[in-house]
């Protein structure tokens, strides 16, 4: 027996086998960090912008902005690939100490990202087991160990999408002062058949 070809084939055979996993595995979801495009504008804030960027967001960075009454909204348009036409599930990374936040798909108007009346009703339906949940792994992700800032995962509508290039756009919705002010790490697009289970930075 020839042990050498023997030893050479299972490597290729598990090569292979790795190859094709990871090809599944990238199909399965598209993940896109934030802080990554190009077409953003964004307000630098000293008490909003500390954060732990190396232990706490992906990529070590995010977007965010702090937009005083006088300044423009700040905003985010993340451009994104989708591998085959179907349904995929939104999740979105962000700041939940934010005033508020606006999102949309291509095109599409923007429209106003729940986030607080979700948090409040997953609060009030924690028992019910009918109940779809919307904000999960909540972290404090400060520099200083103060909860300035806490990161949440938020499951957001599922989407039928074509194959080809898209966008996403978030912007700043401003509080009852004309303040505003949010934060977005990364976002994922998980397809139908994919079971995403977030968990703070790290990718499935």
């Amino acid at each position: 027996v020839n042990y050498k070809k023997l030893l050479l084939r299972s490597s290729i055979t598990l090569a292979c086998i790795i190859a094709a996993s990871t090809t599944v595995r990238g199909a399965d979801y598209v993940w896109i960090e934030a802080e990554s495009a190009v077409d953003k504008f964004e307000h630098a804030n000293e008490w909003y912008d500390p954060v732990d960027r190396q232990t706490s967001l992906s990529g070590n960075d995010w977007w965010h902005s702090f937009d005083e009454p006088s300044m423009d909204s700040g905003y985010v348009v993340c451009p994104f690939g989708i591998p085959s036409t179907g349904k995929y599930q939104l999740w979105i990374r962000l700041n939940l100490s934010s005033t508020g936040y606006r999102y949309a798909i291509d095109e599409a108007e923007l429209v106003e990202l729940p986030v607080k009346q979700w948090r409040d009703e997953d609060r009030e339906h924690r028992e019910t087991l009918e109940h779809e949940r919307r904000v999960f792994d909540e972290t404090f992700v400060s520099h200083d160990g103060s909860n300035r800032h806490m990161l949440a995962w938020i499951k957001c509508e599922q989407l039928e999408l074509a194959r080809g290039d898209h966008r996403l756009h978030i912007a700043v919705k401003p509080g009852a002062d004309n303040k505003g002010f949010a934060a977005v790490d990364c976002f994922v697009l998980a397809a139908e058949r994919f079971d995403f289970r977030p968990r703070m930075f790290y990718k499935p």
